[in-house]
C-alpha cells in the first residue's frame, strides 16, 4: 500500500463472527496497521445502512449474508448512490460463476477466504484504492470537460477516423434544435448546408489550424454563417478523410452583418472624403475634351479643309482617349461600392495571361519595354479565375508600374509552377498545394516601407491629389482573394518593386 499519512477506513460486512475475527487478526499484522481502521457490521440491513453514509475508504463484503447475498447488497447500494465504492467481494467458492455480474456491478476484486494472508489483503487493498482514485480523478475531469463545453458559446463537434461525429455539445445542439443522439454516427459534413458540402474553401488561420467558412443546415431555411477550425490536425485537408479531429465552430453571421454594415459606412464616408480629388481629376479629363471638341466644331464650322483632317482627327483621338480614362474612374469606384463580382471559370492560366498581357501591352507607351517569361507555368495548368478580371488586374499592374517609372523603363512578367509547404503557404494564408506564382516587376521609383504597410488598402495612393484613386491595388487584393489566391510584394526604394500573385491550381 502507498506510504502517506491518511488513514485507511475498512468497513468488513460479514455475517460470520467466526469469519470476522480471522479476518481482523490479518489486518493487525498488515505493514500499514496503523493507517488502517476496520469496522464491522454483520447484517445486510444494517450494511446497507453504513454504505448510505459513504464515510469509507473501501468496502469487503461477504457474498453470503443471510437471505440476501453481497452482489445483491452492493447492486442496492448503487441503485440508490453510484459513487458509492470501491468493493472487494470475499466468498467461499471459487467466483467463477458470479464474474459476468461481478463486472456490472464494478467489483474490484474477489478473494477466496481460504487464501485470506496479509500479503493478498495489502496487495488487494493498495490495488483497489489507486484504482478507484484514478477512476474519480479521471471522472472529476471529465465531468470538468463536459462543464466547460456546455458553457462554451463556440460549437464543438468531435469526429471519428471515419468522418462521423461522435459527439456535439449543447451549442451546436441548440443551434440546429436537434438532440445529440440524433447526430451520433451521421457524416459531419450533414452539419453543412448542402450546397457548401462540396464546395469547401479550406485555409490556414493565424494559429496553423485548417479553418473554412460555411453555412450551417438549420430548419426553417434560416441562414447561419460559421467559421470553423479543425483542431489537433495536420495543416493538410487530405487528413480529414483518415484520422479523427475536433471542430470548433464560431457563428459569425451578426459579425458579418455588422463589418458589413461598417464597411458600407466606411466606404460612404470615404468616398465622401474622395470626391473632391475625384472631381478634380474627373475635370482635369475633361478640359481637354470640351476644349478639343470646342475646337473640332469650330474647324467644321469653317468647312474643313484636306490640310485640318489630321487635326481634327488628333482632336477626337484626344477626346476619346480622355472619355475613356474618366469612364474607367467611375467604374473602379462603383465597382469598389457595390462590391460586384464575376462568374469564375477554369480555364489554361498560361494562356490566359499571355492573352491579357499582349491586351494590355498595346496601351503602354514606346518607351516602356514589357518584358515576358511564362514558360514556366505548365500550360495544362488549370486554374478557377474569371477572364476579365484577370485583365483588370495585368491593367492595374502594369500601369502602376508605368507611372512609377514616369512611363519610361521595363516592366517584366513571369510565371511559374509552384508547391507551397505548409510554413510558406501559412504566411500567405493559403492551404498548402500546388499554385501559379505570378511576379510583376518595374524598375520604379519603389515604395517606402512605411506605405508598403499600406498599399491594398483602400484610397490609400502615393499619387498627389487627382492623379489617382487608390481603388486600384484594392480591387486587385479582392480579386485575387475571391479567386482564394494571396498578393503580397516587394519592393526597394530607387529600384523597383516585384509584385506575386499566387493562383491556385485546380484538377483538370
Amino acid at each position: 500500500m502507498t506510504a502517506n499519512d491518511t488513514e485507511i477506513k475498512v468497513l468488513l460486512i460479514e455475517d460470520n463472527h467466526t469469519d470476522y475475527l480471522l479476518t481482523s487478526k490479518i489486518f493487525a499484522v498488515l505493514p500499514n496497521k496503523h493507517r488502517i481502521s476496520l469496522e464491522w457490521c454483520q447484517s445486510y440491513e444494517e450494511g446497507l445502512a453504513l454504505l448510505m453514509q459513504d464515510e469509507h475508504d473501501i468496502y469487503l463484503v461477504d457474498y453470503t449474508l443471510g437471505a440476501k447475498n453481497g452482489l445483491d447488497l452492493i447492486e442496492e447500494s448503487h441503485s440508490k448512490n453510484p459513487e458509492i465504492g470501491p468493493f472487494i467481494l470475499l466468498t467461499d467458492f471459487d467466483a467463477e460463476r458470479l464474474l459476468e455480474r461481478s463486472v456490472q456491478l464494478g467489483i474490484y476484486d474477489h478473494i477466496l477466504k481460504s487464501e485470506l494472508s496479509p500479503s493478498i489483503i495489502d496487495r488487494t487493498l493498495t490495488y483497489a484504492i489507486q484504482r478507484f482514485q484514478t477512476e474519480q480523478a479521471l471522472k472529476s475531469e471529465k465531468e470538468f470537460n463536459s462543464f466547460i463545453l456546455s458553457e462554451v458559446p463556440y460549437l464543438i463537434v468531435s469526429v471519428d477516423k471515419h468522418g462521423l461525429i461522435s459527439s456535439a455539445n449543447p451549442a451546436v445542439t441548440d443551434l440546429i434544435r436537434r438532440d445529440e443522439a440524433d447526430l451520433l454516427g451521421k457524416p459531419w459534413k450533414d452539419l453543412l448546408h448542402e450546397d457548401d458540402r462540396d464546395n469547401i474553401k479550406y485555409k490556414i488561420n493565424d494559429s496553423g489550424d485548417v479553418a473554412f467558412e460555411t453555412h450551417l443546415n438549420l430548419p426553417d431555411d434560416e441562414e447561419r454563417i460559421i467559421n470553423w477550425n479543425i483542431l489537433n490536425k495536420g495543416s493538410g485537408r487530405e487528413e480529414l478523410d483518415t484520422t479523427a479531429f475536433i471542430l470548433s465552430g464560431k457563428d459569425i453571421t451578426d459579425q458579418l452583418k455588422i463589418e458589413e454594415t461598417e464597411r458600407r459606412r466606411q466606404k460612404m464616408e470615404a468616398l465622401g472624403q474622395l470626391a473632391g480629388g475625384v472631381a478634380h481629376e474627373i475635370n482635369n479629363l475633361l478640359q481637354p475634351i470640351l476644349m478639343s471638341s470646342q475646337m473640332a466644331a469650330a474647324k467644321i464650322t469653317e468647312g474643313p479643309q484636306k490640310k485640318d483632317k489630321e487635326y481634327l482627327l488628333k482632336n477626337m483621338e484626344r477626346i476619346e482617349r480622355n472619355t475613356k480614362n474618366a469612364a474607367k474612374i467611375v467604374d473602379d469606384i462603383l465597382l469598389f461600392s457595390r462590391g460586384d463580382q464575376k462568374d469564375l471559370e477554369r480555364v489554361p492560366l498560361q494562356e490566359a495571361v499571355l492573352e491579357a498581357v499582349m491586351f494590355v501591352n498595346e496601351m503602354m507607351p514606346s518607351t516602356i519595354n514589357v518584358n515576358i517569361d511564362l514558360e514556366k507555368l505548365n500550360p495544362s495548368r488549370i486554374a478557377n479565375i474569371n477572364k476579365h478580371e484577370l485583365i483588370q488586374i495585368i491593367t492595374n499592374m502594369f500601369i502602376n508600374a508605368s507611372h512609377a517609372m514616369f512611363e519610361k523603363g521595363d516592366i517584366t512578367i513571369k510565371a511559374d509552377s509552384i508547391f507551397l509547404p505548409p510554413k510558406e503557404a501559412h504566411f500567405l494564408k493559403l492551404q498548402r498545394g500546388d499554385y501559379a506564382e505570378i511576379s510583376i516587376s518595374d524598375t520604379g521609383k519603389g515604395i517606402s516601407e512605411e506605405d508598403l504597410a499600406h498599399i491594398f488598402n483602400p484610397f490609400f495612393t502615393t499619387k498627389e491629389v487627382g492623379e489617382g484613386t487608390g481603388l486600384g491595388l484594392s480591387i486587385v487584393y479582392n480579386i485575387i482573394e475571391r479567386w482564394s489566391g494571396s498578393i503580397r510584394v516587394e519592393s526597394e526604394v530607387g529600384v523597383g518593386t516585384t509584385f506575386f500573385i499566387y493562383i491556385p491550381i485546380v484538377e483538370a
